[in-house]
């Protein structure tokens, strides 16, 4: 389900993603926002455009995922 999205100082527009298993996956850096709050997604759902950073005029997109305070390795983190 999407838990939020907009603007996140320093980190551009931003999608936060909640799974049944209560992981947050935030995906910073998108110029355009597919989604809304409240939305239910699948893998493979079109969220997002990736933007361009302002440091290196670069499309760049950063994922961070998090569950409770701690932050996850995304390598190690349930795809679904």
């Amino acid at each position: 389900m999407v838990y939020h999205t907009g603007p996140y100082r320093g980190y551009g527009q931003v999608v936060v993603i909640q799974n049944p298993s209560g992981y947050f996956y935030t995906y910073c850096g998108n110029d355009q926002i597919f989604v809304k709050s409240g939305e239910s997604v699948t893998p493979g759902s079109r969220i997002g455009k990736v933007g361009v950073s302002s440091h290196d005029n670069r499309s760049k997109l950063i994922l961070i995922v998090s569950r409770g305070n701690q932050i996850v390795d995304p390598v190690k983190a349930p795809r679904h």
